[in-house]
């Protein structure tokens, strides 16, 4: 047992080591640019990278959005010009010349943007490669032509991040190709835990009853998110590992609790008496696999035993999404940070 969690905690360093790397380069980078504020325009860095100080921003925004740090576009751009824009415009901005303002219209497809049919479920594979998954790093773009010199495009989107929640999470629209639209959303949640030692007394069920729990009651609360939507938990129950209870509790919570989404815990992985995903696949009447593979890609970054998941994600009666989650409570509070911010649009398209 102590070698595995002397291996476990190595491999832990080693993630934490590399990302405080990545960080000190990016560090470096604001610097690097702080000392050139005059030389280095952005309209420059545009027309060389098709990346400048805004881009910059909006990527610190997503990763910060990405880790539920609260902040605002314009406190990123602060971060990133080391003062306001508007200060920095003022005082280091000068006029860009035709020749600078031609390069920039004439290179525009190598922006930091989307084109517009990038999250289109018209697009085709022989236009847009890969268009159907998240665009976690850059992807090419031929442009619907037959150049072969295919153009990368970067994954922020240009307009306003702040006026669409979509665009800060996935950089574009709603992963139909429009947007998630406005107005507010209920979201009821029921919560199952299924483990034979909790159920047994022999510990707290601290991933349902008390990670779970507060999890969402904090995503919830947050000032971007509680203007759109609003939560209920309308059941919780723990269950052993077998598998007609949980599939009992799936169903209650779905047809007599009409709960919108229901989240397991526990019992998704190799062992013999790990039978959640047998059991949520029982009653559902469709699955939904891109989320439990997002989950999984997800927790890859940080649990090399990620891909040993066997978390399912479906409908019940087109009326509950079922999603089970980890065990762990660590793992738990990791998923529902990607898990969240898809319900809204989710629980809208089970309503409409």
């Amino acid at each position: 047992m102590s070698n595995k969690t002397s291996s476990l905690s190595s491999f832990n360093s080693s993630s934490l080591k590399q990302t405080e790397a990545e960080a000190f380069a990016f560090r470096k980078l604001l610097e690097h640019m702080k000392w050139r504020n005059e030389t280095i325009q952005n309209i420059e860095m545009m027309n060389l990278t098709g990346f400048c100080r805004n881009c910059l921003a909006k990527w610190l925004l997503l990763g910060k959005k990405n880790v539920r740090l609260k902040s605002t576009y314009e406190l990123c751009q602060e971060e990133v010009y080391g003062m306001t824009q508007k200060e920095w415009k003022e005082k280091w901005q000068s006029k860009a010349t035709e020749e600078m303002l031609e390069k920039f219209k004439s290179g525009q497809e190598m922006h930091a943007k989307h084109p517009k049919d990038l999250m289109t479920t018209t697009t085709t594979t022989t236009t847009l490669e890969a268009a159907t998954l998240p665009l976690t790093q850059p992807r090419y773009y031929s442009g619907g032509n037959n150049n072969t010199n295919n153009r990368m495009l970067s994954d922020v989107c240009c307009e306003d991040i702040e006026e669409d929640a979509v665009c800060i999470n996935r950089g574009g629209g709603g992963v139909d190709g429009t947007n998630s639209g406005d107005g507010n959303s209920d979201i009821s949640f029921g919560i199952i835990t299924v483990s034979d030692r909790a159920f047994n007394g022999v510990y707290e069920d601290i991933s349902g009853n008390v990670v779970m729990r507060e999890t969402i009651e904090t995503y919830f609360t947050t000032d971007d998110v509680s203007k759109s939507s609003t939560h209920i938990i309308k059941g919780y129950k723990l269950v052993p590992d077998e598998e007609e209870e949980i599939a009992k509790a799936i169903v209650y919570m779905s047809d007599e609790l009409k709960c919108d989404v229901i989240l397991t815990t526990g019992g998704t992985g190799l062992a013999k008496r790990d039978v959640t995903p047998e059991a949520t696949k029982s009653v559902l009447t469709r699955e939904v696999k891109g989320i439990a593979e997002s989950l999984r890609a997800h927790a890859r970054r940080y649990e090399k035993h990620a891909a040993l998941s066997r978390a399912v994600a479906g409908l019940r009666n087109n009326q509950s999404l079922i999603v089970n989650l980890p065990g762990r409570p660590n793992a738990v509070s990791s998923s529902l940070g990607v898990l969240l911010p898809m319900l809204r649009h989710a629980v809208r398209q089970l309503k409409s």
